[in-house]
């Protein structure tokens, strides 16, 4: 296979949800397919652009995507279609937090209530939905935190309201001993499931598709290994990625184990396009998505089955 150079852009600055990128890092596992595979956390230009931005101008190869912003992509009628890849988690781990001493006991009693706004797409509509569909008015005073700032500001008590991730700021709140009442977002009407997608534009997937199976096959490989061995797992991501945020092994040993249950183990990556039909026509019926947006349901992404499933198939049976 000819030497190909891969850009990755993460969601966030590196986390344990990325951990199996980087335990294939560590292991040479790139190197071993002729990958040259760069990664690169949003805050290396100050969060300039946003993963989605990347990926739409061509900057990166991927991008680790939350589902709504894929859909925004495809639902703009660019020049390019984007593809959904591979899910990093298998289940749902968001979730709308507050702090258990406010005595929110639903999600209507967030009403009036600060919240930390991140700038994701559809993000206002979404929690609207959620509060409304609790029977509240779905009124709520929005902070401007960025997606870098929205935890730092909940823990300097700036916003009372923050969207999080349960194995991951769940556990520096469990550590720093903030009990939080939380709502996952899944279990509120919108069947909200693959967290964070591996996205690629049309064009490079056609130009790269080699490179990018053999990147998806090692990758795979990584989170296996994570899952078998949580604390070299979370050392590798210590080590590989370097970042400035990454300075407490206990705590990412952690919320590693609280990962573990999410990665699917031999059944990494692969995503039921039903889900996705789902979630849209959740976001439709509960008026995230509006009516000119209908037409997402005629951009599905391309089924998994058709991209990774083989090559997984293929491990396994090894």
């Amino acid at each position: 296979m000819e030497s190909y150079c891969l850009k990755i852009a993460l969601d966030s600055t590196p986390a344990v949800f990325h951990t199996g990128m980087y335990v294939a890092l560590g292991k040479g596992w790139f190197n071993d397919e002729e990958l040259a595979v760069r990664f690169i956390s949003p805050d290396e230009d100050n969060y300039y652009m946003t993963p989605a931005q990347k990926l739409w101008h061509g900057k990166v190869d991927l991008a680790i995507l939350r589902p709504e912003e894929l859909t925004c992509l495809n639902i703009s009628e660019p020049a390019h279609r984007f593809i959904a890849l591979a899910t990093l988690l298998q289940d749902n781990t968001q979730a709308i937090g507050i702090r258990k001493e406010m005595g929110v006991a639903r999600l209507a009693h967030l009403d009036g209530k600060r919240y930390a706004y991140m700038g994701l797409p559809y993000e206002h509509r979404f929690l609207r939905c959620l509060i409304k569909q609790d029977r509240g008015k779905g009124k709520y005073e929005a902070i401007e935190t960025g997606t870098a700032g929205a935890w730092r500001a909940f823990l300097r008590r700036q916003v009372d309201v923050v969207r999080y991730h349960t194995i991951w700021e769940g556990v520096d709140a469990a550590c720093r001993h903030i009990p939080l009442t939380s709502f996952m977002i899944n279990e509120q009407h919108v069947p909200y499931r693959y967290t964070h997608v591996l996205c690629v534009r049309d064009d490079v997937w056609q130009q790269k598709q080699e490179a990018i199976r053999a990147f998806l096959r090692v990758v795979a490989e990584g989170y296996y290994f994570a899952t078998e061995h949580p604390d070299s797992a979370a050392n590798l991501l210590m080590e590989g990625a370097r970042h400035p945020s990454l300075n407490n092994i206990r705590f990412l040993y952690q919320s590693q184990l609280r990962a573990l249950p999410h990665y699917g183990g031999k059944d990494w990556g692969k995503m039921d396009i039903q889900h996705w039909r789902a979630l849209w026509e959740g976001m439709l019926e509960h008026k995230v998505l509006l009516g000119p947006d209908k037409k997402v349901l005629d951009h599905l992404p391309f089924a998994i089955e058709e991209v990774i499933q083989p090559v997984l198939q293929k491990e396994t049976a090894i």
